[in-house]
C-alpha cells in the first residue's frame, strides 16, 4: 500500500461516524440513546484521527506540487487550495464559539451559514481524497541528470626524455628539457 492509499483510506474510515449519522437521519432514524456513552468516545477518536489525517493529506498533496510542472502543478494547487479552504471552513465557526464563549450553534445561527459550514464538512473528506488522488498520480517534473564528465585522453606526446620519461609535442621543447640535463650530469 502507497502512502496516498493509506491516506486515502484512513480519510474515508475517519469520516465513519459523520456518514452513520447523515445516513440514519437520511432514513429518517437517529443514533439510538443507548449508543450515546460509547459513540461520543468513538466520535473523538475519529475526529482526532482525521485532524493528523488532513495534516499528513496537506504535506503529501504540497510535496507533489513541489515536484510537479506545468498544468499538473497548477492543478495540484487548485487541490490543495480547495482543500484548505474547506479545511479552514470547517474549523473556523468552532474557533469563533471557543474565542466568544458561545456555542458554535449561536456562531451558525444563520440557516445559510448552518448549511455551508455543513456542506464544507461532509466535503472535507471528499477534497483530500480527490486532491491526495490527484498528487499520487500526477506527472512529474522531469529530473535531466548529466552523467559526470570524463576527462579527455591527453593524446600521447611524440618526443620523450630518456633521462625523466618527460613528453613533449615538440622536438625543439624536447631540446631545451634536454639542456637541464646536461648541466647536472
Amino acid at each position: 500500500m502507497t502512502q496516498a492509499d493509506a491516506i486515502k483510506i484512513l480519510a474515508v474510515v475517519t469520516a465513519t461516524p459523520r456518514w452513520v449519522g447523515a445516513l440514519l437521519a437520511a432514513e429518517g432514524l437517529i443514533i439510538p440513546p443507548e449508543w450515546l456513552p460509547w459513540w461520543t468516545v468513538a466520535s473523538v477518536v475519529f475526529a482526532a484521527a482525521m485532524a493528523g489525517v488532513e495534516g499528513w493529506s496537506f504535506a503529501y498533496v504540497f510535496a507533489a506540487w513541489r515536484r510537479a510542472q506545468g498544468r499538473a502543478a497548477s492543478r495540484l494547487l487548485a487541490l490543495g487550495g480547495l482543500s484548505a479552504v474547506v479545511f479552514v471552513a470547517v474549523l473556523a465557526p468552532y474557533i469563533a464559539a471557543q474565542a466568544y464563549g458561545i456555542a458554535i450553534s449561536d456562531v451558525l445561527s444563520a440557516r445559510a451559514a448552518m448549511y455551508v459550514w455543513s456542506a464544507c464538512v461532509a466535503a472535507s473528506t471528499i477534497t483530500i481524497v480527490a486532491s491526495v488522488g490527484y498528487a499520487q498520480k500526477a506527472p512529474r517534473a522531469q529530473v535531466v541528470r548529466t552523467p559526470p564528465a570524463t576527462p579527455e585522453p591527453t593524446p600521447a606526446l611524440p618526443f620523450a626524455c630518456d633521462v625523466c620519461g618527460a613528453a613533449y609535442a615538440k622536438q625543439q621543447s624536447l631540446a631545451a628539457h634536454l639542456r637541464k640535463h646536461k648541466g647536472r650530469q
